[in-house]
């Protein structure tokens, strides 16, 4: 603290600080009281471009870094609007790639050009090497946890691709099984 600056109101008076750096501002007495202003700015400044480029990633790999920022706020962090459906449900970000995102690319590799996003294999399962993908729109919503799956031909598989693979409509298709038609009998018969 240099000198006092003057009012601005009553109980609003300022003083000439100067900073690590170098440089001057003017802080509330407020703010030197209750320590929240520890720089001219040039802090936050600095705090923010070490904190984007620990690890050279968001540079490198922006779209993959926002991919990975986004699934873990979703799930660490109760104050995103996706922590109920993520984070809440015990879903989490594996360490490695919260620690290291570069794991996290090594894993997955680049995000192909077009509409792809982080995709978790299994709904219910963390953000992990072995359940995550780079899935389309489409792949995205077949992967819901309100999807309708059923078993055929010896695998998993939503009756929307069901639909598309055989030839009907969706619609005939789910009124078939949800009037208690076998699966095979719903996609074999004409």
């Amino acid at each position: 603290v240099k000198k006092r600056k003057g009012a601005a109101g009553p109980g609003r008076k300022f003083w000439i600080c100067q900073c690590d750096c170098g440089n001057q501002s003017q802080v509330l007495t407020q703010s030197l009281m209750a320590r929240t202003t520890k720089s001219c700015g040039c802090y936050n400044s600095d705090y923010a471009t070490s904190a984007n480029t620990t690890h050279g990633f968001s540079k490198a790999h922006p779209r993959e870094y926002n991919s990975l920022m986004g699934a873990i706020r979703r799930c660490h962090s109760k104050s995103d609007k996706g922590f109920s459906r993520y984070g809440a449900r015990g879903i989490s970000v594996c360490a490695e790639w919260r620690k290291d995102p570069w794991t996290f690319f090594s894993a997955l590799g680049p995000r192909p050009n077009g509409p792809f996003s982080l995709e978790r294999l299994d709904v219910n399962g963390d953000y992990c090497a072995d359940n995550c993908v780079w899935a389309t729109p489409k792949e995205q919503a077949r992967n819901r946890r309100c999807t309708l799956r059923v078993q055929y031909d010896g695998r998993q598989v939503s009756v929307a691709q069901l639909a598309e693979e055989s030839g009907l409509g969706l619609p005939c298709l789910a009124w078939r099984i949800s009037k208690g038609w076998t699966v095979e009998r719903a996609v074999q018969t004409p």
